[in-house]
C-alpha cells in the first residue's frame, strides 16, 4: 500500500477496536481473496480489506455491504431481483437472490454452479449482461450483475411477434 500499512498493523487495529486473538486473525481483500503480509505492497490506496477476527473464512455476503439496496424489480418463483447502487462507483447493479434451499444437497452441484458463474464472469459482450460476483449464503445463491434497464427481449417478442432483420442485428452484433 502507498501508505505503507502491513498486514500486521491492520490486524493489530481491528483487535484493538473490536477484540479477537490476533494470531488467528486473517486479512482478505474484497474479492474473498486471503492476504499475506508479502500481499501488502500491491493493494491499492484506500482498498477494502475484511478482517476475519477469529480465522473464519471469508463471508461473502460482506459484498452486499458496498452496495445500497433499491427496489424490486421482480419477483419469480424461486427468489427477487433488486436494483442496488455501489457506494462507492454510483453504479447501477440488479442483485438476484434465489432460494436453493435442499436443491443444493450435493458437492457436486455446488461445483458445477460455480464453475457456470465463473464462465458467466469471464463472459464480456455488450448485449450480455455482465456478472461481477455470485456466491452462495446459507439456502440463496445472490448473483450481483450489470443493471439491464432496457427490458426482456422476450417481452419485444411477445408484444411485436416479429423482429425485424436489422434490430436483431443490432441485438447481436
Amino acid at each position: 500500500m502507498s501508505d505503507g500499512i502491513s498486514h500486521k498493523q491492520v490486524v493489530k487495529a481491528a483487535v484493538k477496536k473490536f477484540g479477537g486473538n490476533p494470531n488467528s486473525c486473517k486479512v482478505y481483500n474484497k474479492s474473498g481473496v486471503l492476504l499475506f503480509e508479502e500481499d501488502f505492497n500491491l493493494i491499492a490506496p484506500n482498498e477494502i480489506l475484511y478482517v476475519a477476527l477469529n480465522g473464519e473464512n471469508f463471508n461473502y455476503c460482506a459484498i452486499l455491504d458496498d452496495y445500497n439496496l433499491g427496489r424490486t424489480l421482480g419477483v419469480g418463483g424461486f427468489g427477487k431481483v433488486v436494483l442496488a447502487k455501489h457506494k462507492e462507483k454510483k453504479n447501477l447493479v440488479a442483485i438476484k437472490f434465489t432460494d436453493v434451499g435442499n436443491e443444493l444437497s450435493s458437492a457436486n452441484l455446488i461445483s458445477s454452479i460455480y464453475k457456470e458463474a465463473e464462465s458467466l464472469k469471464a463472459l464480456i459482450h455488450k448485449h450480455i449482461v455482465q456478472l461481477y460476483h455470485a456466491f452462495i449464503e446459507g439456502k440463496q445463491f445472490i448473483m450481483i450483475m450489470e443493471a439491464a434497464m432496457g427490458g426482456e427481449l422476450l417481452d419485444y417478442l411477445k408484444k411485436n411477434k416479429i423482429m425485424p432483420e436489422k434490430t436483431a442485428r443490432h441485438i447481436i452484433l
